[in-house]
């Protein structure tokens, strides 16, 4: 019947697509097409990763640590240049502009 032979063209294109598709199709990994040149293996003993890791974390530590003493320092300096301990009344810092700007407008 027609059905039958509706259902056998569909799975011969089926199959043809299939097979097409098989045909195309790119190979990945070790035996694709990538993989044939210009690539390398690494192979790291653990202990050595662990190793390079660490010295790499405490560096990256110490320059962080570097950074901010310089930069708290530098604070330390502009606060001491400024009059070190000064104490704003109340309605000195009411009226200071920054402070307005910060709290959105008057108090």
């Amino acid at each position: 019947t027609d059905d039958a032979v509706e259902e056998e063209e569909e799975e011969k294109d089926a199959e043809e697509q299939e097979a097409e598709a098989e045909e195309y199709a790119e190979t990945y990994g070790a035996n694709g097409r990538g993989c044939q040149s210009n690539y390398a293996t690494f192979l790291l003993d653990a202990g050595q990763y662990m190793s390079l890791m660490t010295d790499y974390e405490d560096t990256q530590f110490e320059m962080y640590c570097n950074y901010c003493e310089h930069y708290m320092q530098s604070q330390y300096q502009k606060w001491v240049q400024n009059g070190g301990g000064r104490h704003l009344e109340f309605e000195e810092f009411k009226n200071d502009e920054e402070v307005q700007r910060m709290l959105g407008g008057d108090m």
